[in-house]
């Protein structure tokens, strides 16, 4: 990064540190009328100076997750929840806290992980879908499943109930 580049980014850190300052001052300027709202602050992609991430936009990145770095993350790729993602070296195993090498990759693990990626990748769809649905749709699910239940009252789950069963139900509702 250029010596500009760094100028940019050291300023605009300051501006984001003063702006934080002042937030926190005029929250204890208000006395007992005090509320600080719980809000989260992660950030699920992270420059480190000029180098970001590039992630594809049909890739699942949880909101818990951290992708720091100079990672390119590909089309179906799924980054699940808690999960910290850095650039690294290809092909090598690195464990432990501080992370320290460890072994490289033998060719059944590279040809197990290509097998893992596909069902994982497949996961993250059905996962991306389900969560896609509005409230609406999600509450009307509920109520059509709660109706025809076939249990004996002992748990909420339905298992003979197909989605196909829910969308014939839902035409002959509206």
């Amino acid at each position: 990064m250029g010596t500009l580049g760094r100028a940019f980014y050291t300023v605009g850190f300051w501006i984001r540190e003063t702006g934080q300052a002042l937030d926190r001052l005029g929250s204890r300027l208000q006395g007992n009328y005090f509320f600080q709202e719980q809000l989260s602050r992660h950030r699920p992609l992270m420059n480190v100076f000029d180098k970001a991430p590039v992630v594809h936009r049909d890739a699942f990145v949880a909101p818990s997750a951290s992708i720091t770095g100079d990672v390119h993350v590909g089309h179906g790729s799924s980054i699940w929840y808690g999960c910290v993602l850095r650039d690294c070296f290809q092909m090598q195993v690195w464990g432990g806290n501080p992370a320290r090498f460890l072994r490289k990759l033998t060719e059944d693990e590279m040809a197990f992980f290509s097998q893992s990626a596909l069902n994982y990748s497949n996961l993250a769809r059905a996962h991306a879908a389900e969560n896609e649905k509005e409230l609406d749709a999600t509450e009307f699910e509920k109520l059509v499943r709660k109706k025809f239940a076939r249990g004996d009252g002992e748990h909420d789950s339905v298992p003979n109930l197909s989605d196909d069963v829910l969308l014939d139900k839902s035409s002959k509702a509206s």
